[in-house]
């Protein structure tokens, strides 16, 4: 929320007004103004943690759609399990040594440029979405919870979950305009006849709603 890609000076200024109109929604204050370049390539984020030394990724996620700007919402994530071995696994592992992270829960962003060369674009001390994101795929794919994890973290020496092909769509719903919400009742009842569904609903009917990138 808040990120926006510029082309040109003179659209700086309104770039500069929704980041800090963002930040007053979420922290009170309008806050710094982070100004970066822009890369482009194929971005994933991955979750897991770091028990004793060994990193256990969890879940791996492929963001849609293609988050090249103007704004940066992400719609969907496609999700699966993600082996201890392989290019993106060696990159993981890279990146955390490079940052020295011992311990501890993990998001990390990152994406694979033009050349072929992974780049760092975040790291939390967390998993995403508010932890949903990381423990409903999860559990969907091996019957576990990632928090179990986090509460006892010793499980994770048996690393006995099974990596799976399967994938699982996290779905994140917006509004086209800023508004009153209408309609929600009709969207879960659709919802809630697909298979393998689990839903979460944080707002209802005549709730004011911002579309992106207020969101």
């Amino acid at each position: 929320a808040g990120v926006s890609r510029i082309e040109t000076i003179d659209a700086l200024p309104r770039a500069v007004s929704i980041a800090r109109r963002i930040n007053n929604q979420i922290i009170g204050a309008k806050g710094d103004v982070i100004l970066e370049s822009y890369l482009s390539g194929v971005e994933i984020a991955i979750d897991g943690m770091i028990y004793q030394g060994e990193i256990y990724p969890f879940v791996h996620h492929t963001k849609h759609p293609e988050l090249a700007g103007p704004f940066f919402h992400e719609e969907a994530y496609f999700s699966q399990t993600l082996r201890r071995r392989g290019e993106e696994f060696a990159t993981l592992k890279a990146f955390i040594q490079q940052l020295g992270l011992t311990s501890g829960p993990f998001h990390i962003e990152m994406r694979q440029n033009q050349e072929g060369h992974w780049k760092l674009l975040e790291c939390a001390p967390r998993f995403s979405g508010m932890g949903l994101s990381t423990n409903t795929p999860f559990h969907l794919l091996t019957n576990k919870y990632a928090y179990d994890f986090l509460l006892c973290p010793q499980q994770l020496k048996d690393h006995c979950w099974v990596n799976s092909q399967e994938c699982v769509v996290e779905f994140d719903f917006s509004v086209r305009n800023d508004g009153v919400l209408a309609g929600m009742n009709q969207l879960l009842a659709k919802i809630a006849r697909l298979p393998n569904s689990e839903y979460y609903s944080y707002v209802t009917d005549g709730d004011f709603v911002f579309a992106p990138p207020n969101n």
